[in-house]
């Protein structure tokens, strides 16, 4: 893993840790909306806020969710547009309320974290 995708992934950590801070003082049994965290934020969970999705983007409109770090892991894939796997952001995406959001958006940061500190295989 390069230096460079070493500091996506901790840029990445404290994004999604900075929006579960935010998500701590709503109402946790209302339904997410993305437009009312990034209107308070200025971020949201989409892939315009995440510097990994930023990273890996290819051209407008066209991400490489399959070379990103996050993009196939034992929890599934993260790329929304991949819809016959397990995804955590989906899951995220389409939470009923903040704190199922909140949820999947700690699952999420653990396995950036893993990523960042597993050790390299031999």
């Amino acid at each position: 893993m390069t230096d460079k995708v070493k500091v996506a992934i901790r840029k990445s950590i404290e994004h999604w840790i900075k929006m579960i801070v935010w998500v701590l003082k709503q109402d946790l049994t209302k339904p997410p909306a993305s437009f009312v965290m990034l209107n308070d934020l200025g971020e949201s969970w989409y892939s315009d806020s995440c510097p990994l999705c930023l990273l890996f983007i290819a051209d407008a409109g066209t991400s490489n969710c399959d070379i990103c770090p996050l993009g196939s892991t034992f929890i599934g894939t993260v790329c929304m547009r991949c819809p016959n796997t397990v995804s955590i952001w989906a899951k995220v995406n389409k939470a009923e309320t903040w704190l199922k959001w909140l949820k999947y958006a700690i699952i999420l940061v653990s396995e950036l974290q893993r990523l960042l500190y597993a050790k390299k295989e031999k």
